[in-house]
């Protein structure tokens, strides 16, 4: 097989349809049908091919007149690794929906996956906006009903190689970030509110400025909302958030605890965001699988359920009934995005099931020194699904491999 392709031929086909489609002064039609050629090929391949990359590489085949695969690929590899090695150094500037109190000096910065966040005034973003032309930009639009102008805002410099790749990286650390603040501010509480209303204190940023040299971008991401915003940013919230941040300083080794724990708080700030019953239910249902560990065993409803409910026992909540209520909640979980029915879910069910996130994440840190990694976890999980005469059997058994010797064979 091809390493660039999972089928050669029909990416071939693919390309040429393109190139036939490609309008006499250039460029493509905006139309089902092109977009459906261009979704074909990125499927068909191998390296996570964009759109924008295939436009490139038909360009420079349609100007130059040629039509083989092998141009296709030469092109495409050479544009790739271009655009790799001439990474450019943004700034990304967003607003950060908060109160600050009076305790606090700005600017102050916390480092979070290796990016450094600089929490600094609007008066002094602003006049980095207004320098590149895009204040007035902002002020023109109208789709957000959070205030535009906050108090605070937050910048992150980085290199990148396109404007919306800086953004991904600094919108997966920005929801650790948020998640911690929330998990610390929203732990506990519960949703009972009419119309719903979602949980955050500190939510999603309206829009991003990110740039670079002469080049400047505008992102705008939150629909309009309309729910007071009520985070508080103090001496005591900082110091509290620095405790948290230094196990996230730097990019954490792959399925290790601290990876894990970036991953759960990144979820929990996404769930503590929604607003419909549905969409929360849906977003809490996600971090339970993460921190179940579910890709372990395909996502398996009963077993996520089982695992849940080992934190209910942890702190000794009533444990007849955990299992059914659970999967009670699952099953409302699974109509809704499988079967689209979610008129039965209501915020009690998002309670009960934040409740439970909430005492995982809490036990899984209190005792993070004795979980290493992904693999220790899963190891905990499978002893706890034990009785006792399969506790005490397994511990025989590893004993057993360690006296004669033969452990960490891999057999």
């Amino acid at each position: 097989m091809n390493s660039m392709w999972k089928d050669q031929k029909l990416a071939a086909e693919l390309v040429s349809r393109l190139l036939d489609a490609r309008m006499d002064g250039g460029g493509f039609p905006v139309d089902f049908r092109t977009n459906h050629l261009f979704r074909c090929l990125s499927g068909v391949s191998n390296l996570s091919l964009t759109d924008f990359e295939t436009l490139k590489a038909l360009e420079v085949m349609s100007k130059n007149n040629i039509e083989g695969m092998e141009d296709f690929e030469r092109i495409f590899k050479a544009n790739r690794q271009s655009s790799l090695s001439n990474q450019k150094e943004w700034l990304v500037i967003f607003p950060i929906y908060t109160i600050i109190d009076h305790t606090v000096t700005l600017p102050c910065s916390f480092t979070i996956n290796g990016l450094q966040f600089r929490l600094t005034t609007w008066r002094r973003s602003q006049r980095l906006l207004e320098k590149s032309g895009l204040d007035r930009t902002i002020s023109l639009q109208k789709t957000c009903k959070f205030p535009l102008y906050t108090g605070i805002c937050a910048t992150v410099k980085l290199k990148s190689h396109t404007h919306r790749a800086a953004w991904d990286k600094v919108s997966i650390s920005l929801d650790v970030f948020r998640g911690i603040l929330d998990f610390m501010n929203s732990a506990t509480q519960i949703s009972l509110s009419s119309p719903p209303k979602p949980l955050t204190k500190f939510p999603y940023p309206g829009w991003a400025a990110i740039l670079a040299g002469n080049q400047k971008e505008m992102l705008y991401f939150l629909a309009e909302r309309n729910e007071k915003i009520d985070g508080a940013f103090n001496q005591e919230t900082i110091k509290a958030l620095r405790v948290y941040l230094r196990r996230f300083r730097h990019k954490s080794q792959k399925n290790s605890f601290t990876d894990l724990l970036a991953d759960w708080f990144r979820l929990y700030s996404q769930a503590v965001d929604e607003l419909t019953p549905s969409n929360v239910l849906v977003a809490w249902w996600q971090l339970a699988e993460s921190l179940t560990l579910s890709r372990n065993f395909n996502g398996d409803t009963a077993t996520v359920c089982k695992r849940l409910s080992f934190y209910g026992e942890m702190f000794k909540m009533p444990t007849p009934g955990i299992e059914y209520c659970l999967n009670g909640i699952a099953e409302k979980r699974n109509r809704s995005v499988h079967k689209g029915i979610y008129s039965d879910i209501s915020q009690d069910d998002c309670n009960y099931l934040k409740t439970y996130c909430e005492q995982a994440i809490f036990w899984l840190i209190e005792n993070s020194k004795f979980i290493k990694d992904a693999r220790t976890l899963e190891n905990i999980y499978k002893v706890l699904a034990q009785d006792s005469i399969g506790f005490e059997s397994l511990n025989s058994a590893v004993k057993f491999v360690k006296k004669i010797g033969i452990a960490n064979q891999g057999l």
